[in-house]
């Protein structure tokens, strides 16, 4: 079947050479179609009538449900029954944003005759794809507007989302200090924080902080030995790994 399509395409490729050759303005062809009589050689119906599809469009104008087609991008040969035109729609998972390095997965859920999907992941990687499910790995931060764009004998269409995909980085860890040593009395500690406006959350009972808990405002004193803990979060970023530190105090 393939090297059908193949052969008939190198004819009708020629076919169209001369066509050109006759100074055929644009307005000949109409929608995107031009019907003529031609002597197929065999690979379709001799002397038939042919609606010949050469560019991305819907069939249209000439061709009816019951006309044969030529496509001279596909290759195919055939009447467009029981072909629908595409109309492109997918879905992403998982939800926004995600983190850099993580996969995300686009599931085509086009309707239609669909013979070809050709993703654009907004990120510079393109494919093109007989699959309805695609994995696509994000490495630098940012927004991406992802494209789908489905083609078949009927015609194409194409579905861009906006923001589809948003890649964070997460906050750096805080730096907790003092680090080590035995104190007496007390001991003054300090949180400090890499990503410019992020907020620190912290502890002193060794237990985990989260962003419910009073923000760190400067800092502060101990008068007995404790686990210090603490986490920064910021917009646009995911909140960061949790430092621990000890500060063991003697009286």
């Amino acid at each position: 079947m393939h090297g059908l399509r193949i052969a008939a395409r190198s004819r009708w490729l020629g076919f169209w050479a001369a066509l050109i050759g006759t100074a055929l303005g644009p307005s000949a062809f109409g929608a995107n179609l031009i019907t003529s009589t031609l002597n197929s050689g065999g690979s379709a119906s001799s002397n038939a009538t042919y609606a010949i599809k050469f560019s991305l469009g819907e069939i249209a104008g000439a061709a009816s449900a019951s006309a044969p087609v030529i496509d001279l991008q596909s290759g195919f040969i055939g009447q467009l029954t029981g072909m629908e035109v595409p109309v492109a729609d997918f879905t992403v998972t998982p939800a926004i944003p995600i983190a850099a390095s993580n996969s995300v997965t686009f599931t085509d859920s086009s309707s239609g005759t669909i013979t070809n999907r050709f993703w654009d992941f907004g990120d510079g990687n393109t494919t093109n794809t007989l699959t309805t499910t695609v994995c696509h790995t994000y490495e630098s931060v940012g927004s991406n507007t992802v494209a789908l764009t489905v083609t078949g004998p009927a015609g194409y269409d194409t579905m861009t989302q906006s923001n589809a995909v948003i890649v964070w980085s997460a906050s750096a860890t805080p730096v907790i200090a003092p680090t080590g040593g035995q104190f007496t009395n007390t001991v003054q500690v300090s949180l400090s924080c890499a990503t410019p406006g992020a907020t620190i959350y912290y502890t002193t009972d060794g237990s985990t902080p989260t962003n419910t808990l009073s923000a760190y405002t400067g800092a502060f004193t101990l008068l007995n030995s404790a686990t210090v803990k603490a986490m920064a979060a910021s917009s646009n970023n995911f909140s960061s790994s949790v430092a621990t530190a000890s500060a063991p105090v003697t009286q």
